[in-house]
């Protein structure tokens, strides 16, 4: 097959002897990956007046990566490149309105930027193997198997995008009177998550096993690599993902009261209410199983002689696609989260106890809640 011996020019010749088997473990190299990290603080602070100051800072990392490939026959066949990019930052005021009375506001802003892209990516590999079916202008995916295990060119999946923000202004109001230090505040956690799945472009990969040229008459192992050389491809997949745009929402308000009950003994008594409002997507571009669903595939059965017909058994459980029936979110909202906080403070003259215990939750991560059901259709 010609595309095949234009792709056969990408694999390296054996350069090590790795057993009395020459066909395998014939090819030995040495690579480095480079992975260096660099950091970054910054902090200004402006004194308006006595009673106000605003406080900025920023902390921000880089980590560019470079990740060659094997075969060194060409070098943007099997490598790829990625850069992963993080910033934390925060604008405070405090506002001292009174000597029993202070306004704290702050606004936080979370972002990680990931980019991964292959080195073969824009470089005309499908025209210059003659290759006619890609899907994406980048060298396909080889994987061949068999008796040999002569194992796989082209690493097509090391490309994804994503970019993970999350914005939490706040406002905290401290409140002196008597013996108790009052704090109430809310805060309002607001999750942006616009990515790609892992290996959401990929102009091809094909799977040869030695089906095709494989002899009953020899047995059942299979030479992959026969398949190959005649372009018979057992299985052929590629992808064209779209980046998604996941959103999630968590309004939450707490106060606290810090009570001097003596001079040496101090309680800390407070609550938390937060809502969770399910991730979204900007586009409708979400779906999932849903097992409460009724399937209207469903039909009753109806027995008649030896003869039956209808579907039978459970009749919920169906695929739910974003905007069906007004609903947008994956989760359904839970607004009936209570959290209380308590603790202490004990001294004497050269001893201080402190302890506490509170309830605390975790917010959905879009990984762990939302991975599988974002992007529905987006595979081609």
């Amino acid at each position: 097959d010609p595309v095949a011996l234009a792709i056969q020019k990408y694999y390296p010749e054996p350069n090590y002897n790795g057993g009395a088997n020459k066909y395998t473990n014939n090819f030995k190299v040495n690579s480095t990956t480079l992975a260096p990290w660099a950091k970054y603080f910054g902090r200004a602070d402006i004194q308006f007046s006595d009673s106000n100051r605003l406080t900025m800072a920023v902390t921000l990392q880089d980590n560019p990566n470079q990740n060659p490939g094997y075969t060194f026959v060409d070098g943007n066949v099997d490598s790829y490149t990625g850069d992963v990019e993080s910033w934390n930052t925060s604008v405070t005021d405090i506002w001292t309105i009174s000597p029993s009375l202070v306004n704290e506001a702050r606004v936080g802003f979370q972002r990680e930027n990931d980019h991964y892209a292959q080195n073969s990516m824009g470089q005309n590999y499908p025209a210059t193997l003659g290759w006619k079916y890609a899907q994406v202008n980048m060298f396909p995916q080889i994987n061949v198997g068999g008796v040999y295990g002569e194992g796989g060119l082209g690493t097509t999946n090391n490309t994804a995008t994503y970019a993970e923000n999350a914005i939490s202004p706040n406002d905290t109001i401290t409140w002196i009177h008597g013996r108790h230090v009052l704090h109430f505040g809310g805060e309002v956690l607001k999750f942006m998550d616009n990515n790609a799945q892992w290996g959401d472009l990929g102009g091809g990969s094909l799977s040869f096993w030695g089906n095709y040229t494989a002899s009953a008459t020899k047995g059942v192992q299979t030479v992959g690599y026969a398949d190959f050389l005649l372009g018979d491809s057992q299985s052929f997949s590629s992808y064209n993902k779209p980046i998604n745009a996941d959103r999630e929402t968590e309004p939450q308000f707490f106060a606290q009261d810090d009570f001097k009950v003596t001079p040496n003994l101090t309680l800390n008594i407070g609550a938390r209410y937060q809502i969770m409002t399910g991730w979204h997507e900007n586009h409708n571009n979400l779906g999932a199983f849903d097992p409460t669903l009724y399937n209207p595939g469903y039909t009753q059965p109806n027995y008649s002689g030896n003869n039956s017909t209808g579907t039978g058994g459970n009749p919920f459980g169906a695929m739910w696609f974003a905007n069906s029936d007004g609903r947008t979110n994956l989760q359904q909202t839970v607004n009936d989260i209570f959290l209380p906080r308590g603790g202490f403070s004990w001294s004497t003259h050269k001893l201080v106890i402190r302890g506490g215990a509170g309830l605390f939750i975790q917010p959905w991560s879009e990984d762990g809640y939302a991975a599988n059901a974002e992007g529905v259709g987006a595979e081609v």
